[in-house]
């Protein structure tokens, strides 16, 4: 759950499979973004800069990679 008033309850949904996840927009009002683009649906990469709403946050994939940002 992210705190914030410019984010909803069912704003966006991460689907998470062995190796991949996926960032899908729930039709939100005020979009999700990945790098700076609109995204419906975006597989992440580590290092991706993810906003949802007014919240950003760095994607890692795994531990060892957020070790190493």
């Amino acid at each position: 759950c992210i705190q914030s008033s410019g984010v909803s309850r069912d704003h966006a949904r991460l689907l998470v499979a062995p190796g991949s996840v996926t960032l899908v927009d729930a039709s939100s009002t005020t979009g999700c973004f990945v790098n700076d683009q609109r995204v419906k649906r975006h597989r992440l990469r580590d290092g991706d800069l993810v906003r949802i709403g007014d919240r950003s946050f760095r994607f890692a994939l795994s531990l060892s990679a957020a070790a190493a940002m």
